[in-house]
């Protein structure tokens, strides 16, 4: 058998044929001796493939910086393996295919982000943001180029113009959605207690307690 490693992009596959031909093995009533070493073994060869050398990681922009020659980052962990480099890699191409790579990798420093599902939406955010301001642009410099006439030219600069609302308020619910990650989903409610003494008033802000009735109405 071949010493030669599997590309990196292949491991996690190779990883789940294997765990799953040890699966099978495994969960049968009739396997032989022999056939429980060969389960040990495939999932041992499995646990191979999925280990990285963090040693020979190399570090950028807060990120760690793959094996290609191209912007292929994923976030440092304490163990990273041949999965989280494959998910930075696709992460990557998929961010730098919508033209918003270098937006993205920002967006994930800026906000901390602390883990894979945090960096993905930070990448999502940056195609927000980038898609609504080409749209903004493209309604803004339409005209009469492409020789349409006013009331298509206007149909198509409102479709536009709605496109790109709607992915900056996508944008602005990813940030809700980021802090309810972070938060865990808690609400944190004060309760105060006022003591008002005979002939005070209790002023309560934005509301009508304390004044008289002829000024609430």
């Amino acid at each position: 058998m071949s010493n030669k490693k599997a590309p990196l992009t292949s491991r996690t596959e190779l990883f789940c044929n294997k765990m799953a031909k040890a699966e099978r093995i495994a969960v049968s009533e009739s396997r032989r001796p022999h056939e429980t070493m060969l389960a040990n073994g495939y999932a041992k060869e499995a646990e191979e493939l999925m280990k990285v050398d963090p040693d020979a990681l190399e570090l950028e922009s807060g990120e760690v910086k793959a094996y290609s020659s191209t912007q292929s980052m994923y976030p440092l962990t304490e163990k990273p393996d041949a999965a989280a480099v494959e998910s930075s890699i696709q992460r990557m191409e998929l961010s730098g295919g919508a033209e918003c790579l270098s937006i993205g990798i920002d967006t994930a420093n800026s906000i901390g982000a602390k883990d894979t599902p945090e960096r993905m939406l930070a990448h999502q955010m940056a195609a927000c943001h980038k898609i609504a301001f080409s749209l903004m642009q493209e309604a803004e410099h339409l005209d009469f180029k492409h020789r349409l006439d006013a009331n298509t030219a206007s149909v198509i600069q409102a479709r536009k113009l709605n496109s790109a609302n709607r992915l900056m308020q996508t944008f602005q619910q990813s940030l809700l959605t980021l802090q309810k990650i972070r938060s865990g989903g808690k609400q944190h409610i004060t309760v105060q207690h006022v003591q008002v003494n005979s002939g005070g008033q209790a002023i309560v802000a934005g509301g009508d307690a304390g004044r008289p009735k002829d000024e609430r109405e």
